[in-house]
């Protein structure tokens, strides 16, 4: 039998009041991808459930958990202070706590309860760069060069040990996610594709993207580029410079060979078939109403003559599916798929940090839904000793 490890993130919409208490803090950011609050999504609490043979910790680099919180909390440090250069706590219960993530998230500045759309921009599938995340554009702001704010995601450094029947530590073992469900309180689990994993896998400095709620066997791409409609509130059409009357481009496109967006000298409402008052799905989203991504043409703009060729240079932030990373299963043994962490020959322990955010270009993150919950479990297992 495999030892297995269950991580339950739970990411609840906040109450009305909550909402309401908040506008103030987020205002710079709300309008990013939906119009109003729906762009926020609220964390509420993790809970880390382990077995007997694969135990998780928490890498504490700044030493923020005293010798009062082990205590309280039912942890103890990894003998030697530091191994590997870092500070480790365990749970010597049977899981760890909400508590003691809340702790870790609170001390190291992340998101406690709250998520706000963010984006890597573009991303190769693998790749050795770490995170970056940058935070939501405002009107006009057409490149997205400014990082986001560590509350508007989670980061939580995890370490691994696996111990054997004489409860000795065991080296260069592979632990694998091989679970991740994302269920929500819409009909059919709608809007379950916008959270995010990145995962720094220690051993190897792999980093990738997993889309936790896909499931299928081949990688996906997210375009990180097009026109939107940030203006929220009555605004009905795509962004556009009021001096040129140009749409807004927002995001990041291939510029190679001169490229450039070439505009009419005629204005839509010249043009043949144009109707102001119809919708044009120049993102090809599949969420087809009204939304950030889904808007109208002011008549009074000018159109893009070459934007069939814009989209296809349009840059993606390529991800892993849940298919994709996980390991496959050979009379019980597992092999393949892509590990997110081993346990080192010296120290015997095995480091993952996995951060969790919302995807603001994702063209789920639309308007309808505002106060949606969210599930997150994962799953992670190691091989029989």
């Amino acid at each position: 039998m495999k030892s297995i490890t269950k991580v339950r993130l739970l990411i609840l919409a906040m109450s009305a009041v909550s909402v309401v208490s908040m506008v103030g803090s987020t205002a710079a950011t709300v309008a990013w991808y939906v119009n109003s609050t729906g762009a926020k999504v609220t964390y509420t609490g993790t809970s880390v459930q382990k077995s007997t043979r694969l135990t998780l910790g928490l890498v504490d680099e700044e030493n923020k958990f005293t010798d009062a919180d082990l205590v309280t909390y039912n942890l103890e440090r990894e003998s030697g202070a530091t191994v590997d250069g870092k500070t480790i706590v365990w749970s010597k219960s049977s899981s760890i706590i909400n508590d003691v993530l809340t702790k870790y998230l609170t001390e190291y500045g992340y998101a406690t309860y709250l998520l706000s759309p963010v984006t890597t921009k573009a991303r190769a599938i693998d790749s050795t760069d770490g995170l970056t995340l940058y935070k939501a554009p405002e009107t006009s702001q057409t490149v997205l060069d400014e990082t986001a704010d560590p509350k508007s995601y989670i980061t939580l450094p995890f370490a691994f040990k696996i111990v054997n029947s004489s409860n000795e530590k065991v080296q260069d073992k592979e632990i694998w996610l091989t679970n991740s469900m994302v269920t929500t309180s819409l009909a059919n689990n709608d809007g379950n594709s916008v959270i995010r994993l990145f995962v720094d896998n220690h051993h190897n400095s792999e980093k990738f993207i997993v889309r936790p709620a896909d499931n299928s066997d081949s990688t996906g791409e997210t375009v990180v580029g097009g026109l939107l409609n940030l203006a929220g509130g009555d605004s009905t059409v795509y962004d556009y410079d009021s001096n040129t009357l140009h749409e807004y481009i927002y995001g990041d496109y291939d510029k190679s060979g001169g490229f450039a967006p070439i505009y009419s000298d005629s204005t839509y409402e010249y043009f043949p078939g144009f109707d102001e008052n119809e919708y044009d799905n120049v993102n090809d989203t599949p969420y087809e109403t009204a939304s950030t991504f889904y808007a109208k043409h002011n008549k009074n703009c000018y159109p893009i003559t070459n934007y069939n060729e814009l989209q296809n240079r349009f840059l993606k932030a390529h991800y892993h599916t849940m298919g994709t990373i996980r390991p496959t299963s050979t009379n019980g043994v597992y092999s393949g798929g892509k590990p997110i962490a081993y346990t080192e020959s010296a120290s015997k322990i095995g480091y993952s940090t996995i951060s969790i955010y919302v995807e603001g270009w994702d063209h789920a993150l639309t308007d309808d839904k505002i106060d949606v919950q969210f599930n997150l479990s994962m799953t992670f297992e190691i091989n029989t000793l």
